[in-house]
């Protein structure tokens, strides 16, 4: 969703600058790959590098998630410390 809003805002709020680079820390996903592949269809005036310090799938994001609980004191599935 975060994508969406920054390139709105380029496209209607800002002068298009010809290449944008996105990069995402703690790594990006398929779906955000498909998204900046798709708005480069839609828009060629404008083109999105996407980068990330690595590709994320639902194994790689769910032990991310497991790690961080148990940083936290918590196991993935304990929600009703939060």
């Amino acid at each position: 969703m975060a994508l969406a809003v920054t390139l709105h805002h380029l496209l209607h709020f800002s002068p298009l600058p010809p290449q944008v680079i996105v990069f995402i820390v703690g790594g990006t996903t398929f779906e955000e790959a498909k998204a900046v592949a798709e708005f480069n269809e839609r828009n060629p005036l404008v083109h999105v590098l996407l980068g990330g310090s690595g590709v994320l799938n639902s194994e790689a994001f769910m032990t991310a998630l497991g790690a961080g609980a148990a940083r936290d004191g918590h196991t993935a599935l304990d929600i009703d410390g939060y």
